[in-house]
């Protein structure tokens, strides 16, 4: 039973945390530092006043590596339209979906 509330609690953990690190969600803790703006067809910074603060210990490496992982699932399996084609062309080989025999 402790296992199980254990691992659950980890995982949100984890998710929460990957959502709260991740610079392009909505809800972030990550400040930007500095801004790009589009200004006369040519790109431009604005405001490149914060610095980026980079974490190298041990538990941040291996929170990175669980982040990463959890957004290859989710990338994955939870947001991964299906497509739509039933041949996949790879060079010379054409691969048809569906029964092969």
């Amino acid at each position: 039973m402790f296992g199980a509330v254990a691992i659950s609690g980890f995982l949100v953990l984890l998710f929460v945390g990957s959502r709260l690190t991740n610079p392009f969600s909505r809800l972030t803790i990550v400040r930007r530092p500095f801004i790009v703006q589009v200004v006369a067809s040519t790109w431009q910074t604005i405001d490149h006043n914060r610095r980026l603060k980079v974490r190298q210990g041990v538990l941040w490496r291996a929170f990175a590596l669980l982040k990463s992982g959890w957004y290859v699932i989710e990338s994955r399996y939870l947001h991964s339209p299906r497509s739509g084609g039933t041949v996949l062309r790879l060079g010379f080989v054409s691969i048809a979906a569906g029964n092969t025999g």
